[in-house]
């Protein structure tokens, strides 16, 4: 594989495919300007007008072009016109470089995207997972549920209750479908006066706010479970990206512009971000989780639903506030990342 675009873009990608393990896919170097920074991993392999030579030289079986501007430098031959002049009788594929780090890795590069990725949601063979049955799914999974976990709950919420006779239950409003705002519906896990100045923020791990009976059950993930009745209600599915509180989201979206994005669906109970990315905990993690949110709507299916709640499941005795690897910065805040 070889990227035709700048040499830290094609570093950072190759990292990446490194740091997770992508078997089968081998970054030999980059095409483009002459510019090379001293101590990069990878070699320049040669300009567009070497693009031949390069690919028989090389075996290069996969050519990914970065979106980039004149990856050339100044030869003003661009990156479509080289490819079909040298290469259309070779054995090489090209590819996107978003395309191919969304199919590998799972995920969005949110940071590197721009308006025309949400073309493929708008195109006439786009097919969104059907309403009726994933509502019948979501009905049934709450359903079961709530049945099982009952004698669990009622016993949360005496351990509650007794630690310091607050209430149990905790509503807050979030932001839903749509940017429609609803009442989540959660066990406590902090002290009563976690928010007495009415300023909300991101919870952090070893947060003095959260009380003893709180920290297993955030650990568990069972103060969560209140919101099957949101998913009765219709605010909620039982999988999708989780709703964030109405202030956090207006700041969230004034750095990340296709946050927005995320409310085309309904929040969920559970959902591909909870799982890939733990907890956030800041907007750097904010963006993170919503490289994944982005491409669960692009890709969702009752199937998939169906494996990430099995999933879910296995690992509910994680800690939600558990620290997971996330991608080069330029990912998930772009170019002005780059350093």
């Amino acid at each position: 594989m070889a990227v035709i675009g700048t040499q830290p873009y094609a570093e950072d990608l190759a990292a990446e495919f490194e740091a997770v393990g992508v078997p089968g896919y081998d970054v030999v170097g980059w095409i483009g300007g002459r510019t090379q920074a001293s101590g990069g991993r990878l070699e320049r392999l040669g300009s567009l007008r070497e693009l031949r030579k390069i690919v028989l030289g090389h075996e290069i079986d996969l050519l990914v072009y970065a979106n980039t501007e004149d990856p050339d430098g100044s030869e003003g031959r661009s990156v479509f016109d080289a490819v079909a002049t040298f290469c259309l009788d070779l054995p090489v594929r090209m590819i996107g470089a978003n395309q191919l780090y969304e199919a590998l890795l799972g995920h969005v590069p949110v940071g590197m995207i721009d308006g025309a990725w949400y073309g493929y949601i708008m195109h006439p063979s786009f097919r969104p997972a059907p309403k009726l049955p994933k509502r019948l799914f979501d009905l049934a999974a709450a359903a079961a549920i709530g049945i099982v976990f009952a004698p669990v709950l009622f016993v949360a919420a005496v351990a509650i209750k007794l630690t310091d006779g607050g209430p149990v239950l905790y509503r807050q409003r979030r932001v839903g479908e749509f940017g429609e705002e609803f009442e989540i519906i959660k066990l406590r896990t902090m002290r009563v006066d976690a928010e007495a100045d009415g300023a909300p923020r991101w919870c952090a791990p070893g947060d003095d706010r959260i009380t003893p009976v709180g920290r297993i059950l955030r650990r568990t993930h069972l103060d969560e479970l209140p919101q099957i009745w949101n998913v009765i209600r219709g605010e909620m599915t039982m999988v999708g990206p989780r709703p964030e509180r109405p202030e956090l989201v207006a700041e969230i979206e004034r750095q990340f512009p296709h946050y927005g994005r995320r409310h085309l669906v309904k929040p969920g109970l559970a959902g591909w971000a909870q799982l890939r990315c733990g907890y956030a905990g800041s907007s750097l993690g904010t963006a993170w989780k919503l490289c994944h949110d982005l491409y669960y709507i692009k890709h969702s299916s009752l199937l998939g639903d169906a494996l990430i709640l099995f999933e879910t499941a296995l690992v509910t005795f994680r800690d939600a506030h558990r620290s997971l690897r996330s991608p080069a910065e330029r990912f998930l805040l772009g170019e002005e990342a780059r350093g």
